[in-house]
């Protein structure tokens, strides 16, 4: 075809960030739009929202999803064979490694991920009988690494005087990223959309205690006789803020008090809407939607049933993040340990369990008439052949 004429333009690099922004740089800066306007790139105040009581229950929602799941590790096969005998060792070795781990805190801390965009895991091996055996892996501080332009995750140490930073050995750190890109190799962080909703309900709470205290209580006004001096004046306004407080007070002779009881609490409500709104948006960075229990009346059920499928989507994409890190740690083992086995299969069990969805179609379809072969059952339910029969009508 003559489109293909010129193959040797396929097989090159074209289209790079040296030709595209000039120079030639190092280092790849983060683009995360609201750090880069901070002056310490915010990352230890990042690090500190998660002292705000409801940011932290959205963020103990959404992993609690997850750590509550259950999963093995099955030894691995090539097609549609029957795992090897070298398989089968390879995966039980892992599983004694891991079985050593605290794997609740690692996969806790991989589900940091999608809140800080990377996380580093630094693997520590030991020896034994000629093979490699993972003794821990430690979930590290993602600002302490940074990408450079050929993509490649450099440590800095804080004493270093490389401005390239430090190479990583093979085999040693195991990043996990949440939807990184060539524009932003260091992924996307759901805790920095979240950064002004907090700081600013803070702010909303504190001003909101300052207008409950001012407008709930009833309004004192003083007057006093013309010609009353300045000192005197002075001393009737501090007794009306004691009997604000204590809810007695003596006025000297001559002194009117009028108490205005009226109903003063409604402009606190512009506070109360401003926390509800800015919750909401946090609820929609963590948890993808707001929260149920906002919802009241009628549609509510409607609308809970909506927000529990995007949770539990949410829950899935959580989890499929931690098995395509154990699945790279899989190979790594693999490949340090038997390059002719293959890599053992971390897997969550409900994984494992026919779809209802698929189920329920296909119970409506056999009642019709359909019926499905073998190789339809184990494609689509895991399923060996060996497992079932069908039964002829």
């Amino acid at each position: 075809m003559k489109l293909f004429k010129q193959k040797s333009t396929l097989t090159q690099e074209i289209y790079n960030r040296a030709r595209a922004e000039g120079g030639f740089h190092w280092l790849l800066p983060d683009p995360d739009p609201v750090l880069n306007r901070l002056a310490d790139r915010g990352e230890a105040k990042l690090r500190d929202l998660s002292a705000d009581p409801v940011l932290f229950g959205l963020i103990e929602q959404r992993k609690l999803a997850t750590l509550n799941r259950e999963f093995h590790l099955r030894p691995g096969k090539r097609g549609a064979n029957s795992p090897s005998p070298a398989s089968k060792r390879l995966a039980l070795a892992l599983e004694r490694d891991l079985s050593c781990l605290d794997l609740r805190a690692l996969i806790n801390n991989l589900l940091d991920a999608p809140l800080y965009g990377l996380v580093p895991v630094e693997l520590l091996w030991g020896e034994k009988a000629g093979q490699l055996h993972l003794k821990e892996a430690r979930c590290l501080p993602g600002h302490w690494f940074r990408f450079n332009t050929q993509g490649e995750l450099r440590f800095f140490p804080a004493l270093g005087s490389n401005p390239e930073g430090e190479a990583i050995p093979p085999g040693k750190v195991l990043p996990l990223r949440h939807a990184p890109s060539y524009e932003n190799p260091y992924g996307q962080r759901a805790l920095s959309r979240c950064f002004w909703p907090v700081n600013f309900r803070r702010g909303g709470f504190r001003a909101w205690v300052r207008v409950a205290e001012d407008f709930n209580l009833p309004l004192l006004a003083g007057t006093y006789p013309l010609g009353l001096s300045l000192e005197d004046q002075d001393d009737l306004l501090s007794a009306l803020s004691q009997a604000r407080s204590g809810g007695v007070v003596i006025l000297p002779e001559g002194s009117k008090l009028e108490v205005h009881s009226s109903d003063r609490s409604k402009g606190a409500e512009i506070h109360e809407k401003l926390i509800a709104r800015l919750t909401e948006e946090m609820t929609r960075a963590i948890l993808t939607q707001t929260l149920t229990s906002s919802l009241g009346g009628a549609g509510s059920r409607a609308a809970t049933e909506t927000h529990k499928g995007i949770l539990d989507e949410v829950r899935q994409a959580d989890q499929g993040l931690v098995k395509d890190w154990f699945y790279r740690l899989s190979r790594l083992y693999r490949d340090l340990n038997d390059p002719s086995a293959a890599p053992p299969e971390f897997t969550w069990y409900e994984e494992e369990n026919p779809s209802r969805d698929w189920a329920e179609r296909d119970e409506i379809l056999t009642r019709m008439g359909v019926r499905f072969n073998p190789a339809y059952l184990t494609k689509k339910y895991g399923l060996s052949e060996a497992d079932f029969s069908l039964i002829s009508k």
